[in-house]
C-alpha cells in the first residue's frame, strides 16, 4: 500500500505537548511524560500506520487524538483555573492520562466507524 502522510497530526500532537508542558509552568517535569502518554502512544501509531498506508487505522488514530487531546485539554485548564487554591489540584495528573486514554479510545471507535462508512 501507498504510505499516508500523517506529519500534520504528528506536528499536532508535538505543539500540543510543548502547550501542556508550559502550561504545567514546571522546568524540570518528568511526570510529563506519564501525562502526555497517551499523545505519545498516538504519535508512534500514527507513524506507523501511516508508513503501512492503512487509512482506516490513520482515521481511527486521528479520533483518538481528537478525544484524547480535548480530555488532556480540559483537565490542564481545570488546574490552571482552580479557583479554591487547595494543593490537592495538582492529583489530576495522576489520572488524566488514563482518562484520556479511555476517551481516546472511543474516538478510535467513531474515527473507524467513519472511516469504514465513507471508504466502504
Amino acid at each position: 500500500m501507498k504510505p499516508i502522510d500523517t506529519t500534520k497530526p504528528r506536528r499536532i500532537i508535538v505543539a500540543l505537548s510543548i502547550i501542556f508542558y508550559i502550561m504545567e509552568g514546571v522546568l524540570l517535569n518528568p511526570a510529563i511524560i506519564w501525562v502526555v502518554s497517551p499523545l505519545i502512544f498516538i504519535y508512534i501509531k500514527l507513524k506507523e500506520y501511516g508508513n503501512k498506508g492503512l487509512i482506516h487505522k490513520v482515521n481511527a488514530a486521528n479520533g483518538f487524538l481528537i478525544g484524547s487531546s480535548l480530555i488532556l485539554f480540559l483537565g490542564h485548564l481545570a488546574w490552571v483555573y482552580d479557583t479554591e487554591g487547595k494543593s490537592t489540584g495538582s492529583l489530576i495528573f495522576a489520572v488524566i492520562p488514563i482518562y484520556s486514554f479511555i476517551v481516546g479510545g472511543i474516538g478510535y471507535y467513531f474515527g473507524r466507524l467513519e472511516s469504514l462508512r465513507n471508504n466502504a
